[in-house]
């Protein structure tokens, strides 16, 4: 027997001394994270958010080279396009007609406005005897007359550059597109262009009752990320928070543990938010996830700790050696599957979108600093607050024998019986196709998302590819040869049934050789002669009027012209499957039919998306394979076993497996968002296969059971934090699973699918896995007791242990009165028994 002080000063271990410390200091600890918290929540402040949905794309990102290539040589395609729509069902009246002029003017005066297309001021062209007439197709001067209503509406509707494009095949919609070249911060810009709408939405449609307006473009797309951005940040993290409190009490039936693990935790988010406004992190649609991730995280730590703090107080121990208890059985366990997480949250850096990084990167933070508040505040304070225990044994520990026992007895069955449900569910990953519809992203609760499938239903469509065609030099657009083939594009392009609108500089050219020569349809053709296209080309240009001119059309040097084809079907756009396809269908016959002088590449935003889920999977399979190797390594020296870690791995699969086999029979889509989870989750569902590793081989090798005790033990002594935690995880992921943002709400239910999954595997996968090897190849030699809680203990006082735990504890889990025989006043306790 040795004095509680001598016990300190030779073998105290380093928990031991450290909640000691903790003890004697936990006043100072707990004003040491109030300072802290002052401290993130003032770095927090200084976080920036950005609307431009560009920032899913890396600056190395070929798709938005490209783009950022063809902007340089045209125009910045920040656009907004706004359709209107007569009550009347005919646009060609004095009504709407004079509602497309009024509106046509007040988008000229929006704020970074370079550029207004609208049917009234389509600049088009006719012969007027010996001369050329260019002016807008609706003047301001316009007449209203019958006969003039009826000319508009025959030329808007057989125009290529109108029809599908600025008005309806029926006439009743028309469009004005704007363009924005912002001079500054993109947010600021954005947010200043849709408040300059929305007012003057409101104003037109008071003045104009007999019209409706629709606004999309990819200015309301930017607007609408940070809409979804604010909605998960103002809405769902404090409802988050009210649902968590709620269920921790329903689990800890404590309002003191629910308000320990709930503070812990926000204090982790605060940090991490803090920590990433000091690295200069921006906050996009993308890293929204990330206080959903940290919060959930250091709670599912918290309750993990409090579910075995309480359990040690229900044995009859003291809230000090309960706490000292929970800090030393789970110190190591928790530091693994802190470091597994991390990792796993690491990988996300593979992604080729720059707003996984971020979130990928925040999350690690958050999980690193829950560890440590969870190994300092809160056992810091359930050493100040008294949590009320109830003593009986929870149905849950009940539950979780009577599980232990059926897997012990029914091993081979259990594994083939769970073995079956796996191959069904991994089959359901071959429905799956790589399909991302960014439009889709957004639900219907987003004025965008309304707004757009209006258009794409009445008007036109949304996804635009953009080619810049090269000619051979400089001037080159003005060769015959180059415009014959270009025409020959557009007229292909034309018939292919995807094909809403083409716009060319060869239309162009072809209506001016018809105007000069008296609007002769004989002279419907291109100029067989360089000059004259030359000619043609300088009168048009010079008499349109300013902001109208064909610098979005032809580049400086005259060496390349653009080529913009909207597409897409009736009442929707094309998904990735489609779209990338059918652009690299155009690219092939440029490429074929107008030689490699002529070969391009189609850009544009919905094509950009549409490539970043793709190359999302390949680049995330590669960081998951480094995550994969880092964690085998890491629980190879963790459990001490190669075999142990072998055998752990296969729980750590499934789970993903089954999951995105559930997702291919529910939905069959995968997009940027499913592409990242199993990366973000593989490290989290290490976790609870640790802790249940981690108690199994202390039970065969230090307390030298058998494996079919083992199994019992690890059941009941972390079977019910590890429910408690998944618990946690699931409901917090849910609430995820709630944002009106498509991406974060795929990520949220995927996810928890995966963790409900995780525990299946653990309890029914790999638990019978690892009996059914142990039997077999006895993968644990035992190595008797060396320290508990700082005792130096040889084996009789290991028996006298256990022979008084056999009498205090009933086979009911009751408390019986008395202490342990010989134990002076050294107090023994150890989540072991």
């Amino acid at each position: 027997k040795k004095s509680a002080s001598a016990v300190r000063e030779s073998d105290g271990t380093l928990a031991y001394n450290y909640c000691q410390w903790l003890y004697k200091y936990r006043w100072h600890v707990l004003a040491f994270y109030a300072v802290v918290a002052i401290v993130a929540g003032w770095q927090a402040l200084e976080l920036r958010s950005t609307m431009d949905n560009r920032v899913f794309f890396g600056p190395e990102n070929p798709e938005l080279k490209l783009l950022t290539s063809l902007e340089k040589d045209y125009t910045q395609t920040n656009d907004v396009l706004v359709a209107i729509e007569s009550n009347s069902g005919d646009m060609f009246t004095r009504e709407g007609l004079s509602a497309m002029l009024v509106l046509t003017d007040k988008l000229w005066k929006a704020p970074f406005a370079t550029r207004v297309d609208s049917l009234t001021n389509f600049q088009y062209s006719r012969g007027d005897s010996d001369e050329v007439a260019i002016g807008d197709l609706v003047p301001k001067a316009f007449s209203f007359e019958p006969s003039e209503l009826s000319r508009v509406r025959g030329i808007a509707l057989n125009d290529p550059l109108l029809k599908g494009l600025l008005v309806s095949h029926k006439g009743d919609v028309a469009g004005v597109r704007v363009n924005f070249q912002f001079p500054r911060d993109d947010s600021a810009s954005v947010a200043e262009i849709a408040t300059y709408l929305s007012n003057l939405q409101a104003d037109f449609l008071v003045k104009h009752p007999g019209v409706k307006l629709y606004f999309t473009g990819n200015v309301m797309v930017m607007q609408a990320f940070g809409e979804a951005q604010q909605r998960d940040i103002m809405y769902l993290v404090p409802l988050m928070l009210v649902v968590m409190a709620f269920i921790l009490y329903l689990l800890l039936r404590s309002w003191v543990a629910t308000l320990i693990a709930m503070s812990v935790a926000g204090l982790s988010m605060l940090i991490s938010m803090g920590t990433a406004g000091a690295m200069g992190i921006v906050l996009s649609a993308g890293t929204a996830p990330a206080p959903f991730i940290v919060l959930t995280v250091a709670l599912a730590y918290g309750v993990h700790l409090i579910a075995e703090y309480v359990d040690g107080c229900r044995l009859g121990a003291s809230n000090r050696v309960s706490a000292l208890g929970t800090v030393e059985s789970n110190i190591f366990p928790i530091f693994l599957t802190s470091l597994t997480t991390a990792i796993g949250f690491l990988s996300m850096n593979a992604s080729d979108a720059p707003p996984f990084h971020d979130l990928g990167n925040i999350s690690a933070i958050g999980v690193a600093v829950g560890f440590i508040l969870s190994f300092s505040l809160t056992p810091a304070l359930l050493q100040i607050f008294s949590i009320p225990v109830d003593p009986k044994t929870s149905v849950t520990h009940i539950a979780l024998k009577q599980a232990a026992r059926f897997v012990n007895k029914n091993p081979a069955h259990v594994l083939t019986a769970m073995a079956t449900v796996v191959l069904v569910l991994a089959l359901g990953i071959l429905h799956m196709r790589q399909s991302e519809n960014w439009v889709q992203y957004f639900d219907e609760t987003f004025q965008f998302r309304r707004d757009t499938d209006a258009v794409l239903q009445k008007l036109t469509g949304f996804d635009v590819l953009e080619f810049s065609v090269p000619a051979k030099a400089y001037g080159g657009v003005e060769s015959p040869e180059y415009l014959a083939k270009l025409q020959g594009f557009t007229t292909w392009l034309r018939k292919q049934p995807e094909v809403l609108n083409v716009i060319a500089i060869s239309d162009i050219v072809k209506r001016v050789n018809r105007n000069v020569h008296g609007d002769d349809l004989s002279y419907d053709r291109l100029p067989r002669w360089r000059e004259e296209i030359a000619q043609y080309l300088l009168l048009y240009e010079m008499s349109l009027p300013n902001g109208l001119s064909l610098t979005d059309r032809i580049t400086a040097s005259r060496n390349a012209s653009r080529v913009t084809i909207v597409v897409g079907k009736t009442g929707e756009n094309l998904p990735s499957d489609v779209l990338i396809p059918l652009s690299e269908r155009f690219e092939t016959w440029l490429r074929v039919n107008g030689g490699p002088g002529m070969a391009a590449e189609g850009t544009g935003l919905s094509l950009m998306f549409a490539h970043l889920s793709e190359r999302n999977i390949s680049l995330m399979i590669g960081g998951t394979s480094v995550a994969i190797v880092l964690v085998s390594i890491i629980l190879i020296l963790g459990l001490r076993s190669f075999k142990l870690a072998l055998v752990s791995m296969v729980g750590d699969f499934v789970p993903a497996v089954m999951a995105l086999g559930l997702w291919g029979y529910l939905v069959a889509e995968m997009n940027v968002a499913v592409s990242i989870v199993a990366a973000m989750t593989f490290g989290i569902v290490v976790d609870d296969t640790i802790h249940y590793l981690s108690k199994y081989a202390r039970a065969r090798r230090i307390l030298g059971m058998t494996p079919d005790q083992a199994v019992e033990y690890a059941f009941t002594s972390t079977g019910k934090a590890m429910i408690f935690t998944m618990t946690v995880m699931c409901f917090g992921f849910t609430v995820l699973g709630f944002s009106s943002f498509g991406v974060n709400a795929t990520l949220g239910l995927l996810t928890v699918i995966t963790f409900g999954f995780a525990l299946l595997s653990d309890f029914l996968i790999l638990a019978p896995l690892l009996l059914i090897c142990d039997r077999h190849y006895k993968m644990f030699a035992w190595h008797p007791v060396r320290r508990i809680s700082g005792v130096t203990e040889n084996e009789p006082l290991r028996q006298r242990v256990d022979a008084y735990f056999e009498r205090m504890v009933t086979e009911d889990g009751h408390l019986v009165a008395g202490r342990p025989p010989g134990a002076g006043d050294v107090q023994l306790w150890s989540n072991d028994y």
